[in-house]
């Protein structure tokens, strides 16, 4: 399997993957390329965990990380990672829109896998682990058990089941559950999506599409060990780790630790970016831009008319499908972390309506009213998505996609308005459009 990742294609899903925020990587490495294993005494290993920092590409973002196992006797090596996936394997982008992601895990050598990331310039840490000689063999049976054609496959989740939390977890066991127990306390003011927000700003698209794709789910509380999704805080928080060492006194978990390439990227966020302002100055341009369009077009410009037509109509189409797809990924996927989505207030499916309606309107009194109703209906919901923010329960997130929608719904209203209040003047224009 190849990388995929330069192909227009590849970019495209890359760019859906967005409101997947990937925290692992396509693979590097083809199987044919990928080590034997070696069943050795836990005293002849040396277990280290390599961390590679965020990429250029979408799923590179994350950063991603691999377990380093090296025979000191005979200086045999491998890395075990998980997170692979093709874009060109058969149904990838269907199974990833309804969430039912087949992910799988390799091996590789140690160099070709540090290189790779070099090459891309991204940062490489490595952590010598200080496991027990009996945890380190425990821990090779594990990876080579799972690494077998039979075992490698399995369901991936973008915040609880990836390349991250899948070395976490492997890593947990063989130490007793000393990295869970020492992990559980909630970290102030940390989601699901604060912590996406911070390492997405590099990517506004990416960010954006996350912020209208996501629901409430991802903005609930969360521990230092749902953090260890990200290979970085994994990283990060092993350094605090202490299991039990060999006279039963607690040392730390992580023996040594080295920077093998600091990437020339800049440093990783340590809050998420708001934009308010910015989405806030797109939306009020972009309604203000529709209603000088209707007030034009009522006076017979062919010119405001086709503004009005791109602007006007480009908004309800956007609105309409992005709607329809947030309510299709709501319920009708496995993805949990799209469920209810405020957002589906903001990108009303009703708008798709005022495609036909709103012409039909202007040329046919019989469809006025409807016309007013149904963009009152879609400027209404905006508002109240806007207005619940005061109730309990309505905590998403999601300010920035109130700030864009909310003045271009109000403004498609004002400018459905305006096109129908007189008669005539709308006949005019429907006559001449």
């Amino acid at each position: 399997m190849t990388h995929r990742g330069r192909t227009w294609s590849g970019r495209v899903t890359g760019a859906l993957a967005l409101t997947a925020f990937l925290a692992g990587g396509p693979p590097l490495y083809s199987q044919q390329q990928a080590p034997d294993t070696f069943p050795v005494p836990g005293e002849r290993l040396t277990v280290s965990l390599i961390t590679a920092g965020p990429g250029s590409e979408v799923w590179e973002l994350f950063g991603h990380n691999a377990i380093w196992i090296k025979d000191q006797t005979t200086g045999r090596e491998i890395v075990y990672d998980y997170g692979r996936f093709d874009f060109a394997k058969p149904g990838f982008l269907s199974r990833f829109v309804k969430g039912q992601m087949w992910y799988w895990m390799g091996a590789a050598y140690p160099r070709d896998m540090i290189s790779a990331y070099i090459s891309r310039d991204r940062s490489v840490w490595v952590q010598e682990l200080d496991l027990p000689p009996a945890a380190r063999a425990e821990l090779l049976r594990f990876l080579e058990h799972n690494v077998l054609e039979e075992n490698r496959y399995y369901r991936y989740d973008y915040y609880r089941d990836n390349c991250s939390t899948r070395i976490r977890d492997a890593l947990d066991q063989v130490v007793g559950g000393a990295i869970s127990a020492q992990s559980a306390d909630t970290v102030n003011g940390s989601t699901w999506r604060s912590l996406s927000d911070r390492l997405l700003a590099a990517d506004p698209l990416a960010y954006t599409g996350t912020k209208l794709g996501l629901g409430s789910p991802t903005d609930r509380p969360i521990s230092r060990w749902d953090e260890m999704y990200v290979p970085m805080r994994l990283q990060e928080y092993l350094r605090t780790v202490q299991i039990e060492g060999p006279d039963g006194e607690l040392i730390p978990l992580v023996r040594s630790e080295e920077v093998l390439y600091q990437g020339s990227g800049p440093a990783e966020r340590t809050e998420p970016p708001g934009w308010y302002l910015i989405y806030l100055a797109i939306g009020s341009v972009w309604g203000a831009v529709m209603v000088w369009c209707a007030g034009v077009a009522r006076r017979g410009s062919r010119l405001g008319r086709a503004g009005l037509g791109l602007v006007a109509g480009a908004w309800a189409l956007v609105a309409g499908l992005g709607g329809s797809l947030l309510l299709f990924l709501w319920f009708g996927t496995d993805h949990l972390m799209t469920r209810a989505n405020e957002n589906v207030l903001q990108l009303n499916p009703l708008a798709l309506l005022l495609l036909v309606v709103v012409p039909l309107a202007l040329a046919s009194d019989r469809w006025r009213k409807a016309a007013a109703i149904l963009a009152g209906l879609v400027a209404g919901g905006s508002l109240l998505g806007a207005a619940a923010k005061i109730l309990p329960g309505f905590d998403q997130a999601n300010w920035q996609v109130i700030a864009l929608a909310v003045p271009i719904n109000v403004a498609l209203w004002v400018t459905v308005r305006r096109l129908l209040r007189h008669p005539a003047s709308t006949a005019s224009v429907a006559a001449e459009s």
